[in-house]
C-alpha cells in the first residue's frame, strides 16, 4: 500500500489537470490509510512476535492521539481518508482553475490558464489541523511516519 501512497505522490508532483489531482488524492489517501488496515489484518498474522508489537503499537497509538508525532495519522490520514471516502467530503483547495501566469516579467505578458494546474502550484489543504499545508507535503509527511513506524514494528 505504501508504494501506492508514493507511487500517487510522485504523480502528484506533476500533474497539470484537476480531475487527475482528485484521483491521485484519493489514491494516496485511501492507500495511505490502507497501510493500517494491512498491518492490522494480514502481517499481523504472519507470526506471533509480529502480532503482539503490532496489537501493543495500535494500543499505543489510540492512547496517544493528540501528541505530536500521532497527529499526522489521526488529523490527516485517518480524517481525510474517512472524509473522503465515507462522505466525499475532499479539504484541498479546488478552485485552482483560473490562475494567472506571468509568461515573462520583462515584457508584462500574462495569461490564465483554465482547468489547468501548472507544474508545482501549491494546493493547500482547506480545513483541519492541516489548513493551509500543501497535500503534497502533507502526503510525503505521512509516508514518512509510517515508514517510520514499520521500521520500529521490525525491530
Amino acid at each position: 500500500m505504501l508504494h501506492i501512497a508514493k507511487t500517487s505522490l510522485n504523480m502528484l508532483q506533476t500533474v497539470e489537470d484537476q480531475d487527475q489531482v482528485e484521483v491521485l488524492w484519493i489514491a494516496a489517501i485511501t492507500a495511505l490509510r490502507g497501510v493500517g488496515h494491512v498491518l492490522a489484518k494480514v502481517d499481523k498474522y504472519s507470526n506471533t512476535i509480529l502480532s503482539q508489537k503490532i496489537d501493543d503499537w495500535w494500543i499505543d497509538l489510540n492512547k496517544n492521539k493528540t501528541i505530536d508525532k500521532n497527529r499526522i495519522f489521526f488529523d490527516f490520514i485517518d480524517k481525510e481518508r474517512n472524509d473522503t471516502i465515507k462522505v466525499l467530503s475532499i479539504h484541498y483547495d479546488k478552485g485552482m482553475q483560473d490562475i494567472l501566469i506571468i509568461e515573462d516579467i520583462n515584457e508584462k505578458e500574462a495569461y490564465f490558464v483554465n482547468d489547468v494546474i501548472p507544474q508545482l502550484i501549491y494546493i493547500p489543504m482547506t480545513d483541519g489541523y492541516y489548513e493551509g499545508e500543501d497535500i503534497r507535503d502533507l502526503i510525503e509527511m505521512a509516508i514518512e511516519w509510517w515508514e517510520k513506524q514499520i521500521e520500529e514494528l521490525k525491530r
